[in-house]
Parts: C-alpha cells; sequence; structure tokens
C-alpha cells in the first residue's frame, strides 16, 4: 500500500476516533445525565440533537470512518493479518483496541439508536397529545433513560479503553 494512502487512512483514523471518543465520554457523563436532569426540558434538546441536528447518523458515519480506516490499517500493519503480527505485544493490543471499538460500535446499533428511536417516538406522540405524560408515561420514559444512560457509559468506556490501547501498542 502506498505510503500516502497510510498517512492518510491514519489521519482519517485519529481524526475520526478522537471525535468519537470525546461524543461518547461527553454524552456519557456530562450531557445524557444534564438531560435526564432536566425533565421535559431535556427531553427537548434530545429531540433537537436526534431528530433535527442528526447527532446519532453523524456519530454512525464517524464511527464507520473509524472502522473502517482502522480495518484498512489493520491489514497494513498484520501484513494481512498475520497470526505471527496478530500474536505479538503490539498486535495484541491493536486487536484489543479493534475489538473493543467493534463493541463499541455494536452498543450504539442494538440498543442506543434503537432507545433513542424509542424516546423520539414518545415524545412526539405525547407532544401530539398536549406534552403532559401520564406516571407510566413517566417510568418508561426514565427507564428508557436509564437504558440510553448505561449504554453510553459502556460505549465511552469501550472507546476511550481502545483510543489508550492503540495510542501505547507500537510501544509494548
Amino acid at each position: 500500500m502506498p505510503i500516502l494512502v497510510i498517512v492518510l487512512l491514519r489521519a482519517l483514523h485519529v481524526l475520526t476516533a478522537s471525535i468519537w471518543v470525546g461524543v461518547a465520554v461527553f454524552n456519557a457523563y456530562y450531557l445524557i445525565p444534564s438531560i435526564i436532569t432536566s425533565g421535559p426540558a431535556g427531553g427537548q434538546v434530545m429531540r433537537v440533537l436526534a431528530q433535527q441536528r442528526r447527532l446519532p447518523v453523524f456519530m454512525n458515519i464517524v464511527s464507520g470512518l473509524v472502522l473502517l480506516s482502522g480495518l484498512g490499517l489493520y491489514d497494513w500493519a498484520s501484513s494481512h493479518f498475520s497470526l505471527s503480527w496478530i500474536l505479538s505485544r503490539p498486535g495484541l493490543a491493536f486487536t484489543g483496541g479493534a475489538l473493543l471499538a467493534f463493541a463499541a460500535s455494536g452498543v450504539a446499533v442494538s440498543v442506543t439508536l434503537p432507545t433513542v428511536n424509542q424516546l423520539g417516538r414518545m415524545s412526539a406522540a405525547m407532544a401530539d397529545a398536549g406534552g403532559t405524560p401520564n406516571p407510566v408515561q413517566l417510568a418508561e420514559i426514565g427507564a428508557l433513560q436509564q437504558r440510553l444512560l448505561l449504554a453510553a457509559q459502556i460505549s465511552a468506556v469501550f472507546v476511550a479503553t481502545a483510543a489508550l490501547l492503540m495510542g501505547v501498542a507500537r510501544y509494548l
């Protein structure tokens, strides 16, 4: 693979991974807890982020670019998935980081997105019905928010750990 392609893949990977880690940590430990604490006003912010600003779509693109560029770099660094490189200390660190990044993406696809979509549908239905949720709806919203928070925290730990592993892998 030409060195220019490697440099461009690495630049894309580092930039998009930085965005992914930053947004994941911010969401998990600042934004989502603040939205939950803010009650109905927080729901409005979440709706704007998800439906108007399209944050989930943006983050799917970012994480997809991280995973694809990382796969290209992994293929190149491992000489097309050489088992001896994969089992080396740097190879194990890069492999562990890659697996954590794919796991974070799996959490996003299987838990985060469906939960955000469900909260959006509930919020829209409540707005159409006058905006005041009944106790059952409040309980369901609370449960969904807690699921979203837990998924966000798990994903944040996964991507931050992946970044740390990949940042030190060459030095192991």
